[in-house]
């Protein structure tokens, strides 16, 4: 995004990666309708390519991890209505996880700039050092796990 932005106002636009992307995307959205119109259960999105290629890693595997636990918890249920409340249930409490997680970072960012104006520092909720990182990886899996298996027993209605 920022070759495309600098290349804008520049006036030094690198046309070969326009050009590039392109024809990626008209190839894709070919074979996406040969493999509708010949196969049963194949499809090649894609929406779902160029949110591959755009996003970092680190926003793409909570989206792979939770389309396969959809697929699974779809697949786990007896009949049509069950999964449809289901995917209620799942959109409302992933609704639910990203307004908080949104209403939570405004409020540190606020917490931080009034820090930072007041002359304060610009982490001012710090509570470790930065030795430690390599707990702090382990405790972010064993939270996400955790955060997997709650999310399962809402969207199954077993909360």
């Amino acid at each position: 995004m920022t070759m495309i932005a600098q290349g804008i106002f520049s006036a030094n636009l690198a046309w070969e990666y326009i050009y590039f992307g392109i024809a990626l995307g008209v190839v894709i959205v070919v074979i996406d309708s040969l493999l509708r119109s010949n196969t049963k259960n194949l499809c090649l999105p894609s929406l779902a390519v160029g949110i591959g290629m755009y996003l970092p890693p680190s926003l793409q595997t909570p989206l792979v991890i939770g389309a396969v636990m959809g697929y699974f918890l779809e697949r786990s249920m007896s009949n049509q209505v069950e999964v449809e409340k289901s995917k209620r249930r799942g959109t409302l409490f992933a609704s639910g996880l990203i307004v908080g997680e949104s209403l939570i970072g405004v409020l540190l960012a606020a917490v931080v700039a009034i820090s930072v104006s007041a002359g304060g520092l610009d982490s001012p909720l710090d509570l470790v050092g930065s030795d430690f990182g390599g707990t702090a990886e382990i405790l972010g899996l064993i939270v996400f796990v955790s955060m997997i298996a709650l999310f399962c027993k809402i969207v199954r209605g077993k909360s």
